[in-house]
């Protein structure tokens, strides 16, 4: 902001340094207290000191199923002497892979360079989503990527159908499936079952851990047709409190300016199909929770009681850079402007060592207005840190649709990876997120498919997903939104309530089908 007629440059920035200060010290503070949190609840929770105890090798290779491979991803600094100047070295920043089976012992795959593939699944992601990139742009792309990436993780997948992925940073944020495949014009998707995690402890959890969730009834929460501009929520009641710990109080740093949020109206039929198509095979409880209902302190009250969880929202990855982008325009306080961004690069760098979990989560009602409302408890913002405290031992299932990325490369990986982590944490077994928002009919014909094929056809998670993403891909018709169903040698074209339809396109763009990718329990 520009300062007062009565307030010189130089007192504005030394009040910024003061409230800067005091916000540095509630956060150092706060981080303790989180840390002595974690390790009472290492110490009482066998699920959360699985999450934290490392893995050997041996017990993946024991607990993998036949035809499946597990590839644990890490980059690393890698340190080289400089040929030119004697008594130098070059740094760069490195990817490696191990590939893990049961039939035979671990490889370990070197990338190369973390910058070169950053870029490559940053064009990749831009040429998908963005119709003015053509075709030649987005196919050669993606051929680097196969050449670069997925070849050589390949040659260790023979005989492999199923492949759990466990990826770092930027590789978080490439659609997997939309890789090229083995024959011309054809997709990973159509050649194996590609499912992802967020931490490779996560195996233990899914192949030791012994559940009664799925002896129990199922149950539904749908989240969406948020009010962003609602008044949002003023206080807790005493269930919401006890849901999350007092430490969830926001630690943003002093003036950061809050985004604002439009809203997803045509995403609200999704949610009473999602709910319709529940009650067809499930007598089960339902809870709807839209406009302006759908705030922070109702998901955190509601969202431990249900097996199934729906929510059709924005989702927000920010990093220290992105941040700054939001932030005030420090060139117009006149002045020592470098001083100040100094000091704010200072105080979101520190969020982003220590508190990741505060830089990415979901946007529920009242979020608009979350500046005003930025220390209060219920601000409309639940970031990955707070989700991570609710009690989700009951989720069999997380759904989040229409989530949008924020900016930032490295950061949205992170991000996305953090808050699929973040509802595993809080024991949630599988989570679908979407990697970019998809527009709302091609989205809710999608959901119709995964569900029927979850629900109706009893299909495992990871293959409901599956085929309904290779039924947008070789049969969905964005202008008439419309299926192509094979009867026999025949087929007939079917709009998403099974009526004749005009005919689809022979391949459906990765764009439609590709975003949507599964995190944690795969069957």
């Amino acid at each position: 902001p520009i300062p007062p007629p009565n307030k010189s440059p130089a007192s504005v920035l030394d009040s910024y340094k003061r409230k800067r200060a005091a916000w540095e010290n509630h956060f150092q503070q706060l981080n303790v207290r989180r840390e002595h949190l974690e390790q009472e609840l290492a110490s009482k929770s066998k699920e959360f000191a699985h999450l934290q105890k490392p893995l050997r090798v041996s017990q993946v290779r024991e607990w993998l199923p036949e035809g499946t491979a597990f590839v644990d991803f890490l980059e690393y600094v890698y340190f080289a002497r400089n040929q030119k100047e004697e008594g130098k070295t070059s740094v760069e920043r490195r990817y490696v892979a191990w590939v893990v089976r049961s039939d035979r012992n671990p490889v370990l795959v070197e990338l190369g360079s973390a910058e070169e593939l950053a870029d490559a699944v940053d064009a990749f992601r831009r040429s998908i989503v963005r119709p003015s990139h053509s075709e030649s742009e987005l196919l050669s792309t993606a051929m680097w990527l196969r050449e670069h990436l997925w070849s050589p993780l390949e040659k260790h997948f023979d005989g492999i159908d199923t492949v759990i992925l466990c990826p770092d940073t930027i590789l978080g944020m490439l659609p997997w499936n939309a890789l090229p495949g083995k024959r011309p014009q054809s997709y990973v998707i159509e050649e194996y079952r590609v499912a992802t995690l967020p931490m490779a402890t996560m195996l233990r959890a899914i192949f030791e851990k012994t559940s009664d969730r799925h002896s129990r009834a199922p149950s539904l929460l749908v989240v969406g047709a948020v009010d962003y501009s609602a008044a949002g929520d003023q206080h807790f009641d005493a269930d919401s409190r006890a849901a999350s710990p007092a430490t969830r109080a926001k630690t943003f740093p002093p003036s950061e300016k809050a985004m604002e949020w439009k809203s997803l109206p045509g995403f609200r039929e999704e949610l009473e199909i999602v709910r319709r198509l529940f009650q067809r095979q499930f007598d089960g409880n339902i809870r709807v929770l839209e406009r302006a209902n759908a705030t922070e302190a109702a998901f955190l009250k509601e969202a431990p009681r249900f097996s199934l969880l729906h929510v059709v929202t924005h989702g927000f990855f920010a990093s220290p850079k992105a941040r700054r982008r939001g932030s005030v325009s420090v060139e117009r306080m006149g002045g020592q402007p470098e001083i100040l961004f100094q000091e704010r690069l200072r105080a979101s760098s520190m969020v982003h060592e220590y508190a990741p979990g505060l830089l990415s989560g979901l946007v529920l009602a009242g979020a608009n207005g979350a500046d005003s409302a930025r220390y209060q408890e219920s601000d409309g913002i639940l970031t990955a840190s707070e989700i991570a405290t609710i009690d989700l031992s009951a989720s069999d299932l997380v759904v989040l649709s229409a989530c949008e990325t924020g900016v930032g490369k490295a950061a949205a990986g992170e991000g996305l990876i953090g808050l699929q982590r973040s509802f595993h944490v809080a024991g949630a077994r599988t989570v679908i997120a979407s990697l970019w928002k998809v527009g709302d009919n091609a989205t809710l014909a999608f959901m119709k498919e995964f569900y029927r094929n979850l629900w109706e056809k009893r299909m495992g998670k990871l293959d409901a997903l599956r085929e309904a993403q290779l039924a947008m891909l070789r049969g969905y018709d964005p202008n008439a939104q419309s299926f192509e169903r094979g009867l026999g040698r025949k087929s007939v074209k079917v709009d998403v309530d099974g009526k004749p339809s005009s005919p689809p396109p022979k391949r459906l763009s990765p764009w439609y089908w590709a975003p949507f990718q599964l995190s944690g329990d795969w069957r």
